[in-house]
């Protein structure tokens, strides 16, 4: 492990199987020129005899999937070697097989910029070839992905092709509006939310809609999904006082919102 401050060029934290070296992951992040965005580098590599079932959660961040060998499989069906994957209400399945591999995680308002102002619910609950997106540009990236030596490399290639990716930025009053749904772990009346910004609700719901990926009910449904799960994971609460504090009426109200939108219980995602 490598411990550090996350700033451009430096891998902050690195695993791997130190019996025969059959796998690798590589946690960074993006240098200054887009510290504001928020984005996390995961690197990955795996035997290439291998592969890897995945339960893919909803969760609060746009992810681009750029494979340098063999592209993960949802179901039967093989994905572009670029591929992103919008927000999403409800689990899916993915198999990565053996390779290496980039995943770009984006908060929804920096998925929007780097997009090129791409109404971000044309991705939801879906996973669309890159290139449909940014045409040449997405193979682009791979193939110089593919010619980088090591993860830093890797990683300031990726800093400088999505900072000449930048685009419109989303409206001050959806990014406000996300980031204080947010904070109170997704518990603000969309009524609420749309008065504090001086918009009605149905302006907000589309604008949000367009810029997110979600509209804000649905999006706080995941927040709060998503604060209850680290809560569990953390292992200081029990369900119940999980349940309570994440907003849910009581503990068969979380386990049916893990049910709804994980397709697990609690204690098969957190145990």
């Amino acid at each position: 492990m490598v411990g550090g401050c996350p700033v451009h060029g430096f891998v902050i934290e690195t695993t791997h199987d130190c019996r025969d070296d059959s796998w690798e992951a590589v946690l960074g992040v993006s240098g200054a020129r887009l510290a504001a965005h928020g984005l996390i580098y995961n690197g990955y590599r795996n035997s290439p005899q291998g592969s890897a079932l995945l339960r893919v959660v909803p969760s609060l961040r746009v992810t681009m999937d750029l494979s340098l060998a063999r592209p993960p499989r949802v179901g039967a069906v093989p994905l572009a070697r670029a591929a992103v994957f919008g927000l999403r209400e409800h689990a899916m399945d993915l198999e990565r097989a053996g390779g290496q591999g980039v995943v770009v995680e984006l908060p929804p308002p920096a998925a929007y910029a780097l997009l090129g102002g791409l109404p971000l619910w044309e991705l939801s609950g879906s996973v669309v070839d890159l290139t449909a997106v940014l045409g040449g540009r997405a193979e682009q990236v791979v193939t110089r992905l593919a010619a980088a030596r090591g993860w830093r490399a890797r990683f300031a290639v990726l800093d400088e092709v999505l900072t000449a990716w930048a685009g419109p930025s989303a409206a001050p009053q959806v990014e406000w509006a996300w980031r204080r749904l947010c904070r109170a772990g997704g518990r603000v009346p969309v009524e609420q939310l749309a008065g504090e910004v001086g918009w009605t609700r149905r302006h907000l719901r589309n604008r949000f809609r367009d810029q997110i990926g979600l509209a804000p009910k649905a999006a706080a449904r995941v927040i709060r999904f998503q604060y209850a799960l680290r809560q569990l994971r953390r292992g200081r609460r029990s369900v119940a006082e999980v349940a309570l504090a994440s907003g849910y009426s009581d503990q068969s109200h979380l386990h049916r919102e893990f049910r709804a939108l994980a397709d697990a219980t609690p204690g098969e995602l957190a145990p």
